[in-house]
């Protein structure tokens, strides 16, 4: 694959899924038990090699989702004064 083929890959939707596990499999990521093989050659467990692999590519994920998730601090924010507040009773007592 071309660095130019890979920024034309569609980034949307179930073929976008499949293009990333063919992805992986053709960075050399191979899954020993081949999970879940898809119609363009992908395996979904190649991807799941290549994100075992790269603990960067995970944060990444993980940073991409705090960034994008509407309310997701305000939930953690009512769960930490929740907890404050049960502390501060336990200690009462």
């Amino acid at each position: 694959m071309t660095r130019k083929e890979l920024y034309e890959l569609q980034t949307y939707g179930e073929k976008a899924v499949e293009n990333l596990c063919k992805l992986a499999k053709e960075l050399g990521y191979k899954d020993p038990f081949q999970q879940l093989y898809l119609n363009n050659g992908g395996c979904v467990g190649d991807l799941l090699c290549l994100l075992e692999d790269n603990p960067g590519l995970i944060e990444t994920i993980y940073e991409w989702i705090g960034n994008n998730l509407e309310g997701f601090d305000e939930d953690e924010d009512e769960d930490e004064d929740e907890d404050e507040d049960e502390d501060e009773d336990e200690d009462e007592e």
